[in-house]
């Protein structure tokens, strides 16, 4: 049985209270609207001011949501398609030449449903060169996409990540 009042969250720190503001504010201004008005230089310029680490020709569309700029890592030539989710809590690291389609999911967090207090759990994601990640596949914490693979759409990597029944 869970006890979720005893949930301490150690994700937020009062020394980056305001970064994290905002980052919200642009965010929901510039990645997750519908609405595109910013070309995608001028977006990779606003993720570097964040702390990420972009490099060159990086095509990211249009309502995207980025959880925290400051652990996103872009190489050279990448596409990030319209509705992508990257929650990032922990270091995203993303290779050259790779196409994440519509409506992917990226998770670097989890709860640890072993203890009842639900403590927050991070593992980063890596993702190789090469790499096409079909529409609406999820990618979970800890996941280490080698360099040229395709995740077809719909899938979910790691493949043989099975979640447990709680009784």
């Amino acid at each position: 049985m869970y006890h979720l009042e005893k949930y301490k969250s150690s994700y937020f720190k009062i020394d980056s209270f305001y970064k994290i503001l905002a980052w919200e504010i642009i965010s929901i201004l510039f990645f997750r609207s519908a609405i595109s008005f910013l070309n995608y230089s001028t977006k990779s310029w606003i993720l570097r001011r964040f702390g990420a680490l972009i490099g060159k020709n990086v095509i990211i569309k249009r309502s995207i949501h980025i959880k925290c700029p400051w652990n996103l890592e872009i190489a050279d030539n990448v596409w990030i398609g319209e509705r992508v989710w990257i929650d990032n809590i922990s270091k995203v690291s993303i290779g050259s030449n790779v196409c994440i389609s519509q409506g992917v999911s990226m998770t670097s967090g989890n709860h640890n449903y072993k203890k009842e207090c639900f403590d927050l759990l991070d593992s980063p994601i890596k993702i190789g060169s090469n790499v096409w990640i079909g529409a609406f596949s999820v990618i979970l914490p800890g996941s280490n996409i080698k360099s040229n693979i395709m995740i077809i759409a719909g899938g979910i990597f790691p493949k043989n990540y099975q979640s447990k029944l709680i009784k």
